[in-house]
């Protein structure tokens, strides 16, 4: 079993969050546990090399395997070459440089030039505390419209949904590191009003409660191997 996560080299610190490396060995395929995954405010680039991931969407029942967003509509073509390598590498370490290669060519070919609404993004990432729409436009020297304008045009979504999602996953990955912790505790540490303002963003981003959703999180295929997602 591997679940491990990996910085980024400095030189592509400022486009991504972290590497994570998944690999489990079921010795019932049939019985694996379902995995509920919760909203992320970043987009995420899956690769998978060695097997595939099927995803049923709760509101519709439907499934699907690996069409979240097919990466060569994104990517250039050369990315199957990609996925091709990481099937062959001997080790993790050897994976990373691949997907660094890549990224890397793929930054150098951006378009777009960077703005310091970018920094502060990425620093909104790394925050524990909920940050207001605000101090965003604050940090990034433009006004509340400019900031709004901006912020779909860059991240796709606006700045106040962005820092919902961020203080959603606080509480998320809070729970999973400290689970003695009560909610409401959880709840004013990451930034929520009070225990129902935590609650009304759980039904809406999950579907369910607090602890509905975090005991479906418990019966995920890490959890068997004694792990959780916190970072």
């Amino acid at each position: 079993m591997v679940l491990s996560e990996f910085q980024p080299s400095p030189r592509l610190a400022e486009y991504l969050r972290v590497y994570r490396i998944v690999q489990f060995m079921f010795e019932h395929p049939e019985n694996i546990p379902f995995k509920s995954y919760p909203p992320r405010p970043e987009h995420c680039l899956s690769f998978y090399p060695r097997d595939t991931e099927k995803v049923q969407y709760a509101d519709s029942g439907k499934w699907h395997t690996n069409q979240s967003l097919d990466a060569e509509t994104v990517f250039p073509s050369y990315i199957k070459e990609v996925n091709e390598q990481l099937y062959h590498s001997p080790d993790f370490k050897n994976m990373i440089q691949v997907v660094e290669n890549f990224l890397t060519q793929v930054a150098a070919k951006q378009q777009k030039e960077s703005h310091r609404i970018d920094k502060v993004s990425h620093q909104v990432l790394t925050m524990k505390e909920g940050v207001s729409v605000d101090w965003i436009a604050k940090e990034s020297y433009l006004s509340n419209r400019q900031l709004e304008r901006k912020f779909l045009d860059r991240m796709g979504v606006t700045p106040k949904y962005f820092s919902r999602l961020v203080r959603f996953e606080n509480a998320f990955r809070m729970k999973n590191q400290f689970p003695e912790k009560d909610w409401l505790t959880i709840a004013i540490h990451c930034g929520y009003h009070d225990y129902q303002h935590l609650v009304k963003e759980y039904q809406e981003f999950t579907g369910k409660t607090p602890t509905a959703f975090h005991l479906l999180d418990s019966e995920g295929p890490e959890r068997q191997f004694g792990v959780a997602d916190t970072y």
